[in-house]
């Protein structure tokens, strides 16, 4: 399993893998996670079959099904978009394990966060069955490989071990990460490669360097200047034109997949209202595709790159629309940032509006109306409503364990004997009720689990305007946003916490089938709910790890250091002081904050073993990327008591894969 933020690299890690396997005499198959709706056998085999026909032309389906395990390759991006339920996933990911070699899937942060609420017994057979590999943030010894395979790029002749090419190596990267030290650009590889092509591209640099005006200066306009041989009103129609398709494909919640008749129905209008189309609209649609706005797939048309559909949508919005319904789009827009399409509108959105006066009020008032039972949730609460939840637990389980002894069996049978007709008679009443209650604890599990993934996806939102517009954003709106997310996060902790409660009979069901499949006889009471108690605590400790780490990586601009301390300060909130030291490792640029992991760990301020023991976690795995200062490796490993050969041993097997 895979696990890295979004932009990491994943999809490309996968198809490089692909090849690599293929290369290897296997035969990979790539897997739409959507496809997957079923948990039954020859169901998932014939489909299994059916990819497996379409992505090669030279095997047959009686050959695949016949096919040694060993030799099959399973490969699926984004497994969290599976939308089946947890125990049909669980089946799915079994029947994968058992008639494939190799399972390869890979998973960002919020998935998983989501994950903790929807799919409980899927995430216990994963980190049961899968091992987890991250991806890391691009950090100095893999910024200068990167600065040199691109230098390599442009003249393969150049010795990469001589002087000359060194020299330009660090010129590169000095002037690559005097870029990116504004704030604008994340620490992920295609950020660092975009501002890498746009310093060979352009001599003059913007003074906004976000990666929205690098895709709206370069990419886009330049394409359009490209198609209208730099006429200004050719330029303007051609960008009015595609606003208008963009816009409509949105508004009318039609896939990007258009009809020719659809394109040239809104190239028509276009002439109408304006009158400024020069030649026909096939002639319009033919310079579109050829160079490569749109592609045409199957007799039908749609935007070449998504980020293009986003742009030219939210472009739309803001250009074209009187202020009321400007108004109105936007605001539809950010009440659900859940929706992908939303999401990533609204970023384009962002690049045209005010941090503090527009998009700020509007995420505020979007987040009063989200799970607002939990808006009151505190950190420091989590101990006793856990005691609560063991207690809840308990009484679970004397219900299991409290068997009737022998000698009042018959007794037992003849009153159930005596209230069997009464029982039958009340039978179809009592279903109709506990079906009606099933169906409202649905109702609202789906309505918390959308809130809930709707803010995850504000925390992520929020991130990214720190992250691109930290510089242009004022000390006081910085403050609130960075607060707005911890308050979320609470609200996230409470909702979840919420939710266990409905989860007991799960949790029980799956220590009973570890248990078994261990081959662990668990005879006594106090040792089932032993085994219980502890599946609760490491997987409430799972979750409070992944939404520090997610607050943490929401908050990766080394621009607002200041403001993170001065709310650390202010909160005094042991969360908090976890997700500050998460931020600071990941900008501190292959430095490791001693000092502060030291105040959690030692004296006074130190934080409780719990949490101590969920920064330890967190830590770990930073620890085993080769790119941190190893002085500061040790020092950390000596305080949080590892052992720093092993640390090492992970971190040379990582420098290894990353090599190859």
């Amino acid at each position: 399993m895979i696990s890295g933020e979004k932009e990491y690299g994943k999809t490309a890690l996968l198809k490089q893998l692909y090849k690599d396997f293929f290369n290897m005499k296997l035969y990979p198959v790539m897997v739409d996670a959507t496809e997957l709706r079923t948990g039954e056998g020859d169901e998932l085999n014939n489909k299994i079959a059916e990819i497996y026909e379409q992505q090669y032309s030279n095997l047959e389906k009686e050959e695949i099904l016949q096919m040694e395990e060993e030799k099959k390759v399973c490969i699926i991006d984004n497994f969290e978009e599976i939308v089946v339920s947890d125990k049909l996933i669980k089946k799915i990911l079994h029947y994968l394990t058992c008639k494939f070699g190799i399972v390869v899937i890979t998973s960002n942060l919020q998935n998983d966060l989501l994950g903790f609420l929807k799919n409980v017994e899927t995430k216990e057979y994963l980190e049961k069955k899968f091992t987890r590999l991250y991806i890391q943030d691009l950090k100095n010894y893999m910024r200068r490989k990167l600065v040199s395979r691109w230098l390599l790029l442009s003249n393969e002749e150049q010795n990469p071990e001589s002087q000359e090419f060194d020299v330009l190596c660090r010129n590169k990267l000095a002037q690559v990460q005097s870029v990116m030290k504004t704030g604008f650009f994340n620490k992920t590889p295609i950020e660092f490669l975009l501002v890498l092509s746009y310093l060979d591209n352009y001599e003059k640099m913007n003074t906004d360097y976000s990666r929205y005006s690098y895709i709206y200066e370069c990419l886009i306009l330049d394409k359009i200047n490209e198609i209208s041989n730099g006429d200004t009103n050719e330029a303007t129609m051609y960008k009015t034109i595609l606003e208008q398709l963009a816009f409509r494909v949105y508004d009318e919640e039609q896939q990007q997949n258009m009809e020719e008749s659809f394109v040239l129905g809104v190239i028509f209008d276009y002439n109408q209202d304006y009158r400024g189309s020069k030649g026909s609209g096939i002639d319009v649609i033919n310079n579109l595709t050829k160079y490569k706005v749109l592609e045409k797939r199957e007799g039908k048309y749609r935007f070449k790159h998504s980020y293009m559909y986003y742009y030219f949508t939210g472009s739309y919005i803001l250009n074209q629309l009187p202020p009321d319904m400007k108004m109105q789009k936007t605001k539809k827009i950010f009440e659900d940032l859940s929706k992908e399409l939303n999401f990533n509108i609204a970023l384009f959105l962002a690049y045209d509006m005010s941090a503090e006066y527009e998009i700020l009020p509007l995420i505020q008032a979007v987040c009063k109306e989200l799970l607002v039972e939990y808006q009151n949730f505190e950190y420091a609460q989590q101990k006793d409503l856990l005691k609560k939840l063991e207690y809840d637990i308990d009484r679970k389980v004397e219900q299991i364990f409290n068997i009737p002894k022998n000698v009042n069996i018959p007794k037992i049978q003849e009153e159930t004997a005596l209230k069997q007709y009464e029982v039958e008679m009340d039978e179809v009443n009592q279903q109709s009720e506990k079906d009606e209650e099933m169906l409202e604890k649905e109702a609202e599990l789906d309505k918390m689990s959308l809130e809930f993934t709707k803010t995850i996806r504000i925390i992520e939102f929020l991130g990214d305007i720190l992250k691109n517009y930290s510089s242009s954003i004022k000390r006081k709106p910085r403050i609130e946003i960075i607060n707005l997310m911890y308050d979320s996060s609470m609200k996230l902790m409470g909702a979840l916490y919420e939710s266990l409660n409905g989860m007991i009979d799960t949790i029980i069901e799956i220590v009973d089938e570890k248990a078994k499949e261990d081959q662990e006889e668990i005879a006594a009471k106090s040792q089932f709910k032993m085994k219980i108690n502890e599946f609760l605590s490491q997987f409430w400790g799972a979750f409070v790890g992944a939404t520090v780490c997610n607050l943490g990586y929401s908050l990766q601009s080394d621009r607002i250091v200041d403001e993170i301390i001065d709310v650390r300060t202010e909160k005094n909130c042991t969360f908090f002081r976890m997700a500050s030291i998460d931020y600071l490792i990941r900008t501190q640029n292959g430095h490791l904050p001693v000092k502060d992991i030291e105040e959690c760990i030692k004296g006074k301020n130190k934080l409780d073993t719990f949490s101590r023991s969920i920064l330890s976690q967190n830590v770990a795995v930073y620890l085993r990327n080769y790119q941190y200062d190893v002085n500061d490796k040790k020092a950390v490993c000596s305080l949080l008591n590892f052992n720093i050969k092993d640390i090492f041993i992970d971190e040379q097997k990582n420098k290894l894969i990353s090599d190859v």
